[in-house]
């Protein structure tokens, strides 16, 4: 009898992660992410409909993807250290994910293993650019990221008639829209609108209406009642798979920059920095300030969810 040869079946990787929530101190606030801890050789191995798949099953806002950068140490400033970074949602690649890098952040910081405890800086590479985060106070990790432009949508402009309608039937029609501008450059598919509310946080919002909008972020944003906070806003992105986003970092780099000019708080942005709150049901709060280059600093606290390894 001719033996009938077998396959062995190949060992699946085994691939640290870590699930954390970033802008606040406990796990039912702040915005989730999933940071899966790849070596250079797992990276290589990885194929992007597996990080895609990774991504579905985790099935969190976003799940960051992160790997050492082969670069020679000495050509960074002292007690830093260099990542790739890749961000995938469940259907979708984006190029930059604020609070997914926070988070990112602060599981490399926790893990002295990959980061010395000496080191204070991470510089992540993405595909739009380069994300610094830093060590900040009280336990809190702060990210860089480039302050976003915007122009006022005319009454006239064929994208301020959409918006306007797809608003009237996500918000209500008596909602007054006090001011409404477009993203320019990488923020070209957001929208900045500040309503007229009493209370943002309890406004009834249908986003799938947003899914009939010329954009693909729309941040809802409205000075804040409590003396100790800027301004407040919510973010909605249902054509994203986002109905409405919990934190989100890139939001704050559009609307501090509106915020710092209407409400003259040049001198706090540049200083020691302004606290806004991100209304969502979750919430979350971050610590804003505008450095010397133009960069947007948002700071936050990062808390563990939860430990665990991924077999692919």
């Amino acid at each position: 009898m001719v033996p009938v040869a077998t396959r062995v079946a190949k060992a699946p990787m085994a691939i640290p992660f870590v699930h954390l929530t970033a802008f606040s101190t406990h796990i039912a606030g702040g915005n989730p992410a999933a940071v899966v801890l790849l070596s250079p050789e797992q990276d290589a191995a990885l194929s992007n409909s597996a990080r895609q798949a990774i991504g579905a099953n985790f099935h969190q806002p976003m799940t960051a993807f992160v790997v050492p950068r082969d670069v020679n140490e000495d050509a960074l400033p002292d007690h830093a250290r260099a990542f790739n970074i890749r961000y995938f949602t469940a259907n979708l690649e984006p190029g930059l994910c604020g609070h997914a890098t926070l988070a990112s952040a602060a599981a490399l910081f926790a893990d002295s293993a990959r980061v010395p405890e000496d080191v204070d800086t991470i510089y992540f590479h993405a595909k739009n650019g380069v994300v610094v985060a830093r060590k900040a106070e009280e336990g809190r990790v702060e990210i860089a990221l480039a302050a976003g432009r915007h122009e006022p949508l005319p009454a006239e402009d064929p994208r301020a008639v959409e918006l306007r309608a797809a608003l009237a039937r996500a918000i209500g029609p008596e909602v007054k829209i006090e001011f409404m501008a477009a993203g320019l450059g990488h923020l070209d598919f957001y929208c900045l609108v500040e309503v007229a509310t009493d209370d943002l946080r309890s406004l009834p919002v249908k986003a799938s209406e947003f899914m009939n909008s010329p954009f693909i972020v729309h941040v809802l944003t409205t000075p804040s009642d409590d003396p100790t906070v800027a301004f407040e806003s919510r973010m909605f992105a249902p054509a994203a798979s986002v109905p409405e986003d919990p934190v989100c970092g890139t939001a704050h780099a559009l609307s501090t920059p509106y915020w710092a000019v209407k409400l003259g708080l040049h001198a706090q942005v540049e200083g020691s920095g302004i606290l806004a709150r991100q209304v969502s049901p979750r919430g979350g709060e971050l610590r804003i300030r505008i450095d010397e280059e133009g960069l947007v600093r948002l700071a936050g606290p990062v808390t563990v969810i939860s430990r665990g390894e991924l077999y692919v």
